[in-house]
């Protein structure tokens, strides 16, 4: 808008507003980038933790089915059957934090790949729970936990990089961008 008063002879005091107009302006894209950054920052600190959280609760899925894969398959009894319902239980409270990470994800809108790969990791963690809920404590189900182990390790370096960049990209007070 101030540009189309171009063709419009000013006085002084006038030239004076509009350049006074121009740098409050420059001040607020300022200000508005630095706060969309800053909500950017917490978005993802918000994701990496959640993810750290998954990773250790996979870990823990993970540690148990391999222990129950030691017990042999005509030696179980039912107190293994019941370990192997809680590491379901456990797999499917990961699956519900994965949810939450993605509506987060979806909401920020700046990436349709990280989605992606997200909704694929929650795809395996639902074969965990469901082969664990039949007790099927494999080298099938502790491959699919070992991806989602590396798929999750590899969410958190990719958060924590993009954290470091932005805070790399953060403009000092008092200096322009």
């Amino acid at each position: 808008a101030l540009e189309s008063l171009d063709h419009i002879e000013l006085d002084d005091e006038q030239r004076e507003a509009l350049k006074d107009l121009e740098q409050a302006k420059a001040e607020l894209e300022r200000v508005l980038r630095q706060l969309r950054e800053e909500e950017l920052e917490r978005t993802l600190t918000q994701l990496a933790a959640r993810f750290r959280k998954m990773l250790e609760l996979q870990n823990q899925v993970y540690e148990g089915t391999v222990r129950l894969d030691k017990v042999a398959e005509a030696e179980r009894d039912q107190d293994d059957e019941i370990e192997s319902a809680r590491l379901s239980r456990l797999e499917s409270q990961i699956v519900n934090e994965a949810d939450k990470a993605l509506l987060l994800l979806h909401e920020e809108g700046s990436s349709v790949a990280f989605p992606e790969a997200i909704e694929q990791m929650r795809g395996d963690m639902r074969q965990i729970t469901e082969r664990l809920a039949a007790v099927k404590v494999d080298k099938i189900t502790q491959g699919l936990e070992e991806d989602v182990i590396a798929a999750l390790e590899e969410v958190i370096a990719t958060l924590e990089k993009a954290i470091k960049d932005l805070e790399k990209k953060k403009t000092p007070p008092g200096q322009q961008p």
